[in-house]
């Protein structure tokens, strides 16, 4: 029984490792994708405004 459960979370574990991680570059390309567009923004208004 200890040994299914043990067996279990180390399949378990690899996957949940591989999804956080999955998480934070997706949420990080988000953030320099948002950043990048944001500095853009205010790049192009300063044009504009000159």
């Amino acid at each position: 029984m200890v040994y299914i459960f043990c067996r279990d979370q180390d399949l378990f574990t690899p996957v949940l490792i591989k999804f956080l991680r999955q998480t934070v570059l997706i949420y990080s390309l988000a953030l320099i994708i948002a950043l990048r567009y944001n500095r853009e923004n205010k790049l192009m208004d300063s044009f504009i405004c000159a």
